[in-house]
């Protein structure tokens, strides 16, 4: 989302990929929410160094969907 709105987003956790939020939010806010200045968790790029993904697919994908097949069909 782009412009105020995708800014105001900001506020409740939702963070733009489009650097256009300063344009449109008060400068004690971008602090606040970009620059980390009263958070625990730091700035946005502290915070997104944090960030890890792992695989969600388990290794033995067929076995747990033949048994839940099996769950829906009994």
């Amino acid at each position: 989302m782009e412009g105020y709105p995708g800014a105001r987003q900001s506020e409740i956790g939702y963070f733009s990929t489009v650097n256009n939020y300063e344009k449109y939010l008060d400068p004690k806010l971008v602090k606040e929410v970009y620059g980390g200045e009263g958070r625990d968790g730091g700035s946005l790029a502290d915070r997104a160094e944090r960030v890890f993904v792992w695989n969600t697919r388990p290794k033995n994908l067929e076995y747990y969907t033949e048994k839940w097949n099996e769950f829906l069909a009994a």
